[in-house]
């Protein structure tokens, strides 16, 4: 009745009532590693007579031996969204530092599943919550950060917990390991600092060298104007070369959307960048990187993707909001709605980690209507920007980020995708060492 899947025995789950929430968490635990399912059945009987490993998920008392009971949170059992739920933090606190071990009972508010749930499906998201300056969800807010465990992979290490009470630790973390990957990834705020520029734009930042006395930046301009230099966000021909070293692909997202305070890209109908996105289509992988207003508006965030889509002549799949401004669950509903099928913006601005708890992708599960949707969700857990804008961190230190953030994805599992900008990889400048960071880092993360 119930198969095994490889080297291991599935793990058969109890529990009373299959909800909604209860299916997603089990498969995508069962997605997120090879080897192990966990199999959730209602039948009572044939739980109890089974040879498989079991987990009693439920206040039910059998009367065989069973290794593992847990009682389930209420989080899992209906479907709530305005109560925060109730964990025993002390004791996941312990359990993530390997100060514990599970016990063969737990209580509802030890309820590892559930806990996982929370942070994938970004249940403190819905409750009311500070904004940050951009009106996004503020990282102070999480619990993963008031525990000091943003830059854990929670997810991956209780998941690695669960199945270690049947196998092997050393087995399950090497299993783990080998499905390592690294996706870098780039977003095109503005693609050139002058190129491109209409004469009225270029004119006014002529002028505003000449009242700084920036004589050097005024020559610098009318140089790549005239075509005697080259704009010095145009790293295009780097990021080409930089590819050629990756066993999978370098994804750019590029902002289409009209020009606002916070949105100074060039008209991607423009020659100039018809030219160069379909330099990076024909490479690379693009997707849409929907402006600072999208994330509210689903007709802005569908101009924007059908402009796009008419420079590329197909289809747009993936996005990644500018300024990693979303909000849930409208942001999410509105990309499914327009066709975008994996979105790469779950993380923080203003502090490196893992925001939803992960280092590996996941399917979004849509609280307000209580069901588990086809958007892909790739964590995206560090940003060169977060580290020079927010932590005020040099090019080493920043370097050294982002060498703790491999290694963890490297140890769990992960999928890497680190994000970068085109004007912090410039070739001279204040920012060059960036751009070295950016290769080391290449280099690196590309390591077995």
């Amino acid at each position: 009745m119930f198969e095994n899947s490889g080297s291991y025995s599935d793990i058969l789950v109890f529990t009373e009532k299959l909800t909604p929430r209860i299916r997603y968490v089990f498969n995508y635990l069962s997605d997120a590693f090879v080897g192990v399912k966990f199999i959730v059945t209602t039948d009572a009987r044939a739980f109890a007579a089974s040879s498989h490993p079991r987990l009693n998920y439920s206040v039910v008392k059998f009367d065989s031996n069973i290794p593992l009971t847990v009682y389930p949170n209420d989080l899992m059992t209906g479907d709530n969204v305005d109560v925060e739920p109730k964990f025993d933090l002390d004791f996941l606190d312990k359990l993530l530092a390997g100060k514990s071990k599970l016990a063969s009972v737990h209580s509802s508010e030890q309820d590892i599943p559930a806990f996982i749930f929370f942070c994938l499906s970004r249940f403190e998201e819905y409750l009311s919550h500070e904004k940050d300056e951009n009106g996004a969800y503020a990282s102070e807010n999480s619990v993963l950060s008031r525990m000091n465990w943003l830059k854990l992979p929670v997810v991956e290490i209780l998941h690695l917990k669960l199945l270690s009470f049947f196998y092997p630790e050393t087995q399950i973390r090497t299993a783990f390991s080998g499905r390592y990957q690294f996706i870098p990834s780039i977003d095109v705020d503005n693609a050139y600092a002058y190129a491109g520029r209409p004469w009225y734009g270029l004119a006014g930042g002529m002028a505003k060298d000449l009242t700084r006395f920036n004589l050097k930046n005024f020559i610098k301009r009318i140089q790549v104007v005239l075509g005697f230099k080259r704009d010095p966000f145009d790293v295009y021909d780097f990021l080409l070369h930089s590819r050629k070293a990756l066993k999978g692909n370098l994804l750019v997202f590029f902002l289409a959307g009209e020009r606002s305070r916070y949105d100074r890209n060039l008209d991607p109908q423009s020659p100039l960048m018809r030219k160069v996105i379909g330099m990076c289509d024909e490479h690379l992988a693009v997707g849409l990187h929907p402006s600072y207003y999208s994330g509210a508006d689903k007709a802005i965030l569908e101009s924007e993707k059908n402009k796009l889509e008419s420079v590329l002549n197909k289809p747009i799949e993936i996005s990644r909001q500018h300024y990693l401004r979303f909000n849930l669950p409208h942001s999410y509903e509105n990309l499914i709605e327009s066709g975008i099928k994996a979105d790469y913006s779950m993380g923080y601005t203003h502090q490196p980690g893992f925001r939803a708890g992960t280092c590996r992708p996941f399917r979004w599960f849509n609280l307000r209507t209580n069901e588990e949707t086809t958007l892909m969700v790739y964590p995206c857990s560090i940003m060169e920007a977060t580290l020079i804008e927010f932590l005020f961190l040099n090019a080493e230190e920043g370097f050294q980020y982002f060498r703790e953030m491999i290694a963890v994805h490297k140890e769990f599992g992960g999928v890497f995708i680190p994000v970068f900008h085109v004007h912090y990889l410039q070739e001279t400048g204040k920012w060059k060492e960036w751009r070295t960071v950016f290769s080391r880092m290449i280099e690196l993360a590309g390591e077995n």
